[in-house]
Parts: C-alpha cells; sequence; structure tokens
C-alpha cells in the first residue's frame, strides 16, 4: 500500500504534518492517528512510525522484535540504539511459545498456486513455475494429516531449496507483482531453513490437507539473539514459574539473569479456599459422593452470602452429575455450569455474568485442553490418567485427533497395561545402568501401590523372573495381587524401610 509508504513527502507538505507536532500530552493515541489518516489518506501506521525518534516510550506488540518478517520496523528507525535502551516484556511467559509461532511457517498448496499464477503475470521464468507448483502438488498429495515422514520431508526440502535459488535469479517486475505473492515467495525459502533445521527444532506437519505447517520447537537461540545488545531487559509476568525451565527457553543462563519477586498486598486473604477431604473423586468412586459434595457446596453458598463461590471439577460429567443432586437437595440455588467449547471472550462473558446471577460457579479444570493438544500438531498425545475415563477421552477426540485411551471394539481403553510397560522398561534401564544388566531374574522389587498400573507392572516382573513384594493401602488390592501372582506382602510402613 503506498500510503504507508515512508517517502510519501509531498502529502507530509501538503496537508502542513510534522511528527514532534503530533503529541499531545506526551502521547499520540492511536484514535488520533486514525482520524488524520481519514482525513489526509495517510496510513495511521506510517503517522505513528513516523513518531518513534520523537518518543522516549514506545509501546507495541513483542513482534516487532522476535518475528524475523517484521523486527526491521524498529531497528530502522532513525536515533535507534539498543544499547542505551531498556526493553520490557509484559506477559513474558507467553514469550517462548509467541516466538515460535513467529518462527514458524504455512504453505497451503491452493494460496501457492495462485501466488504462481500472480508472479506468472509479473515474468517470472517456466522454471520458477514448474518448480512452485510441483511444490504445491507434493503437498497436496500427502493425505495423511501429522507429522510428515523422512522422505517426504527431503522431497519437500529439495523442492524448497531449488525455488529459493531460482527465485533470487529471476527478474521479476516487482512493480507489478502482488504484494501477497512475492511474500509466498519468499515464505517458501524460509520453508527450506526450516525443513533443513534439525528433527528437534522443528515439526514438519500437515494440519489440514493441503497445509505443509513448520512448527518451532525450540525459539531459545533467537530469543537469545533478539534480546542481546540491549542495555536491559526486564521480563515480566505473574506466571513464569517454574523460572528455570522459562529462563532457559529464552536461551538466558543464570549468569544473565536476576530474580525479583512482587509481592502484591491486595491478593492477601482475597479468598478463602475449600478442600473436601472427605470424599474420594477418583474416576470410580466419586459417584458414590455425589451427595456429600452437593451437600457441602450449599454448605458454603450458606456462608457467603451475597458472594458467589466456584468449584472446580475435573470433568464435565462430574459437574453435571452434582449439579443434579444440589438442584434435588436445594432447589432455590443458581449454579451456572460453564460452556463447552467457549473461546477467551466467551469465557470471560460467562465468569461476568455468572458473578452477577449465580450462587455457584461449576468450573471445569482444562477445559480448554483439547484444542490447546490439536495446536500441537502430534507432539502430544492425550490419554487416561488419574482422574480422567475413556468417556472424557471420547470428549476429548471430538476436538483433536491426537487422544489415546479410547473405548473400542478391541480395548476398554484402559491405558494401565502400557504405562505399566514403561515403568519397567525403565527398571531395566536402570539395572542396566546400576549392575550392568538388564536381567530383571533374581532381582528383588517392591511396588508400592497395587492398582491399575501397579497391578500390571507386578505381572511384568513376575513374568521376567523377579521376587516381587508389593503394599497398598487398600486391603481389596493387595488381597488380588498377592492371591492372582502369588507375590510377598509388604506393610505399608515398612515399604521404604
Amino acid at each position: 500500500d503506498s500510503r504507508c509508504d515512508p517517502d510519501t513527502g509531498d502529502a507530509w507538505k501538503t496537508f502542513d504534518i510534522h511528527p514532534p507536532e503530533l503529541f499531545s500530552e506526551g502521547t499520540f493515541p492511536i484514535e488520533e492517528a486514525q482520524r488524520i489518516g481519514r482525513e489526509t489518506g495517510l496510513c495511521p501506521y506510517a503517522l505513528t512510525r513516523s513518531c518513534l525518534p520523537f518518543a522516549e516510550i514506545w509501546i507495541a506488540d513483542s513482534n516487532y522484535l522476535f518475528a524475523p518478517a517484521v523486527r526491521g520496523v524498529f531497528a530502522s528507525v532513525a536515533g535507534f540504539n539498543p544499547a542505551t535502551t531498556v526493553l520490557i516484556i509484559d506477559e513474558a511467559h507467553n514469550l517462548p511459545a509467541r516466538t515460535a509461532d513467529a518462527l514458524g511457517t504455512d504453505l497451503p498448496d491452493g494460496e501457492l498456486l495462485f501466488a504462481i499464477d500472480t508472479l506468472t503475470e509479473a515474468g517470472a521464468s517456466r522454471r520458477l513455475q514448474s518448480i512452485g507448483r510441483e511444490l504445491a502438488h507434493r503437498i497436496t498429495a500427502i493425505q495423511k494429516t501429522g507429522p510428515i515422514d523422512t522422505n517426504a520431508r527431503y522431497s519437500l526440502l529439495d523442492l524448497c531449496e531449488d525455488f529459493h535459488r531460482c527465485l533470487q535469479q529471476e527478474r521479476l517486475d516487482y512493480a507489478s507483482a502482488q504484494p501477497f505473492a512475492l511474500e509466498l515467495a519468499w515464505r517458501i525459502a524460509e520453508a527450506a531453513q526450516h525443513l533443513a533445521e534439525p528433527e528437534q527444532n522443528y515439526l514438519h506437519w500437515i494440519p489440514a490437507k493441503g497445509v505443509l505447517r513448520s512448527t518451532c520447537l525450540d525459539a531459545s537461540r533467537w530469543i537469545e539473539q533478539c534480546l542481546q545488545g540491549f542495555g536491559g531487559v526486564l521480563l515480566m509476568s505473574a506466571t513464569l514459574d517454574p523460572i528455570p525451565q522459562f529462563t532457559q527457553a529464552c536461551g538466558l543462563s543464570d549468569k544473565q539473569t536476576a530474580i525479583a519477586i512482587g509481592h502484591a498486598d491486595w491478593r492477601e486473604n482475597a479468598y478463602d479456599i475449600a478442600i473436601d477431604c472427605r470424599v474420594d473423586t477418583r474416576l470410580k468412586q466419586r459417584d458414590q459422593y455425589y451427595e456429600t459434595t452437593a451437600a457441602t457446596v450449599a454448605q458454603l453458598i450458606v456462608h457467603s452470602p451475597g458472594q458467589p463461590i466456584a468449584v472446580f471439577f475435573a470433568a464435565y460429567q462430574y459437574a453435571e452429575a452434582v449439579q443434579t443432586y444440589l438442584e434435588t437437595l436445594e432447589p432455590g440455588l443458581r449454579v451456572a455450569l460453564q460452556k463447552r467449547g467457549a473461546d477467551l471472550h466467551e469465557q470471560s462473558e460467562f465468569i461476568d455474568h455468572s458473578l452477577l446471577t449465580a450462587d455457584a460457579l461449576f468450573l471445569i479444570l482444562g477445559s480448554s485442553y483439547a484444542e490447546g493438544i490439536d495446536q500441537l500438531g502430534g507432539r502430544y498425545v492425550a490419554a487416561e490418567d488419574s482422574g480422567t475415563s475413556p468417556s472424557d477421552m471420547a470428549h476429548i477426540a471430538k476436538t483433536t485427533q491426537h487422544v489415546a485411551g479410547l473405548s473400542t471394539a478391541d480395548s476398554d481403553g484402559d491405558p494401565s497395561p502400557a504405562t505399566a510397560r514403561g515403568v519397567l522398561l525403565s527398571i531395566q534401564a536402570a539395572a542396566e545402568h546400576k549392575m550392568g544388566r538388564r536381567q530383571l531374574e533374581g532381582l528383588s522389587v517392591v511396588v508400592q501401590g497395587l492398582g491399575h498400573v501397579g497391578f500390571e507392572l507386578a505381572k511384568l516382573l513376575v513374568r521376567e523372573g523377579a521376587i516381587v513384594s508389593g503394599s497398598d493401602a487398600h486391603k481389596e488390592h493387595l488381597h488380588r495381587a498377592t492371591q492372582e501372582l502369588e507375590i510377598l506382602p509388604v506393610d505399608v510402613n515398612d515399604c521404604l524401610s
């Protein structure tokens, strides 16, 4: 857009616009930039950028420093010197993830073909057209979503590198070329760099048919490079924990960082927390305590007149069951149950409305879990754990395909055998490291807890020839293991002695 061209000096002179005079009470509001833009036809972005050399404080999106495509905006400003600049990043816990997103690339096959056709009109050679179309067709040919295999990766890498080399030698009519087509063409060059990176740095996958995505898995080196040279850097957030992992994700060493913990007095005693230790919230026991939990919620509401309470549940089914019991016990109470699949805006509206109208808010821990899993593109696969069930996995599967532990005709969805197998392999690896042998025959092994995973582990250990002892606070678990597996019973208190 020529209106954003910083060299449109004639228009600035025509309308007698002088950047230092645009400030009002120390700032140049975006609303004022938009007003001037409407009256003069000048781009508000160009107006605000022209004011940067005259401002002591710049407030902008962090992408202007960490996204390769736009980080030159600040660097090209006259007089900008990082060495005399203090950089402050708010909500810094998002920095590694946002930077990783900025370092990724998407190549949609349809957009790529359209861009090639557009570049043809700008004088693109037949070879460039041929390579570009072949690249698009290769992306289309990958039928399965998820990570691409090694052969596909190297095939796509060759095509991207060929396209980049050819593009560098092209004599395009850049004045007539569409900006989106040029951007996509140079994005192929970025994709070539990403495809050539070691596998631990990038995930190359198909999020939807016809789209090749390269997702950065480790942005630490780039973040460190971007932070170097500043006179000071302040990374601010209320949720940086665990701090060692955060500093590592930003490529910072202990010697480069100092930690300052801030305290907000208003948060002290800002809310009360109640934990009902009488109930067993595990999947197979929780239904015995629905009425108890409902009665507890009713009592908490009585002790919090005019102030709604928040109740957290591990699953929607759990919350809905307790809500049914509560409506039977105390029909007059108003309960607001968190909606399924709500986006951030809808969640915020739900909270604001419910605080004004409800006696209790029933909230589901990790209710955006499935959407987050899908964004990882197969790097993480959800499965059952404590407090979840095959029905929970079935609900997650409605949003993402990256889920295991589903009930099928061939399986009840119980992940315990697979978990036990993983523990067994860990024991064998530890034995090899410590004793130089993977065989467990004749070794004494104590299994503390003989529930789902513990029982399966004990079974595998017995098969390996180990001398297995076990303990469990639940007598029925211990009895089953001693009867079916013939392991030696051990008192819980003696287990680690």
